[in-house]
């Protein structure tokens, strides 16, 4: 098995050679050339802090962690300082969403320029990676988005479509179990996930280790669980004959029908039309459309994300608020979060979460609690910060950035290794994969 691996990775190796010789002529890779287009300034009066909390705290109905803060100085002052990062973020972040929505086409699939390479945010300008600095690739996307919009620009050496056609070509030689795939923004590789609970796995790194002495591949290989589906069987908020989950927000779908946003993978193997229900027993509406990796019932328009719709009838109109459990209020939502957004959770069973995202645009591979591994495409991660965590029945739950924007619903939790220090994220689906559905507002 071992000889296997190693002669897998050798015609990997062999292949990336390939393709180097044959885009070599297409890029100049010199990292030293950065174009700034946008300057902003640093925080008025450096060391203050804006005490404007974008909290409903009459409202809470859970009021323990904020009671907290104010007992705790240091606590809030870090809380204060995240909610004026996280605000001032929010310019960058529909910049972001503007740029995502401008490269998909009408099934919701993103077609990418061969010059394009992905986007993170730098505190509140979004850096543009681009594999050509020249002055029509620049001038490209400042007629897309406006000359004062909020970007800068970096060169690297790959573009997502190249990394990410080599990076399949190298998942189809690999004999270990993968957990999920996709394209790593801040180090300008293709980043593939293997279960860390299989002997190839680590045979796989370490061979892929040894002969990177020799050849350098723009591939990143760690070691991480699959992602737990996080359905609670009975007793959630939202429930289901045999099982529940939570609501992530009250809207509306193509702006005429009432309806609420929830995860999908509850609802795999269920028809349109299955009765929803809160926990008393009252019918609050019925399932109208869904879509989760390979599954779907209704007709989504898109194979991306883990999300469905649940049409209200007269109980769950009655219902319908923009406020969230943890106390957030939605003013607004954002079809797609760039790498280093700061990401919001609240759910059934976790009053609160956050995160930074990590990654964009993810395959995560899934087994839910019927033991089946399912893949889904066009997700989120987040790295999840601090010691609260997203657990069973969370899915659905709604994910915001601070300042209540609504930014999609939760799916899935994991960990992975990565220099020997285990990180905990989660994943999301972004809003913008059900691009048709609004949030309440009020």
């Amino acid at each position: 098995m071992r000889k296997k691996i190693l002669l897998s990775l050798f015609l990997c190796f062999m292949v990336f050679a390939s393709v180097l010789l044959v885009f070599a002529s297409e890029n100049n890779t010199s990292s030293d050339l950065y174009y700034d287009l946008y300057s902003f300034s640093e925080i008025d009066n450096e060391g203050s802090i804006d005490d404007r909390i974008i909290i409903d705290f009459d409202t809470l109905p859970f009021v323990s962690f904020y009671e907290q803060l104010q007992d705790d100085e240091e606590l809030l002052v870090q809380f204060l300082e995240a909610q004026i990062i996280a605000e001032r973020q929010l310019p960058a972040q529909k910049t972001y969403s503007d740029l995502m929505i401008a490269f998909m086409n009408d099934y919701g699939d993103f077609a990418y320029p061969e010059h394009y390479a992905g986007a993170f945010l730098d505190y509140d300008t979004l850096v543009i990676q681009v594999t050509d600095m020249s002055p029509h690739v620049i001038a490209f996307y400042t007629n897309l988005l406006g000359s004062d919009a909020p970007i800068s620009f970096a060169q690297v050496a790959f573009s997502f479509n190249r990394l990410r056609t080599y990076g399949e070509m190298f998942i189809s030689s690999l004999d270990a179990p993968i957990t999920s795939f996709g394209y790593d923004t801040r180090t300008n590789t293709f980043r593939i996930g293997l279960y860390y609970g299989s002997e190839y796995s680590s045979q796989t790194i370490e061979s892929f280790n040894a002969d990177g002495r020799f050849a350098s591949p723009p591939i990143t290989l760690e070691q991480e669980s699959f992602a737990a589906e996080q359905v609670l069987q009975g007793g959630s908020q939202l429930s289901l004959t045999g099982g529940g989950m939570s609501v992530g927000i009250t809207g509306s779908w193509v702006a005429t029908m009432d309806a609420l946003i929830t995860t999908g993978h509850g609802f795999i193997n269920r028809p349109v039309n299955t009765p929803v229900y809160i926990p008393n027993g009252t019918r609050i509406g019925y399932l109208h459309l869904f879509r989760s990796g390979p599954d779907h019932a209704g007709f989504p328009g898109t194979t991306h994300g883990d999300w469905a719709i649940v049409r209200l009838n007269d109980n769950g109109r009655r219902m319908m608020t923009n406020l969230t459990r943890c106390g957030t209020r939605i003013r607004g939502s954002v079809p797609f979060l760039p790498v280093n957004s700061v990401a919001h959770g609240t759910g059934f069973m976790s009053f609160a979460w956050s995160g930074t995202v990590s990654a964009v645009n993810q395959d995560v591979y899934s087994r839910g609690t019927d033991g089946v591994t399912r893949r889904r495409t066009g997700m989120t991660r987040a790295d999840r910060g601090g010691a609260n965590a997203p657990t069973g029945g969370d899915s659905g739950g709604t994910i915001f950035t601070s300042g209540g924007i609504f930014a999609g619903v939760h799916s899935s939790a994991g960990s992975r290794t990565e220099l020997f220090r285990t990180i905990y994220h989660f994943h999301f689906s972004p809003i913008g994969h059900a691009n048709h559905f609004s949030p309440s507002l009020q």
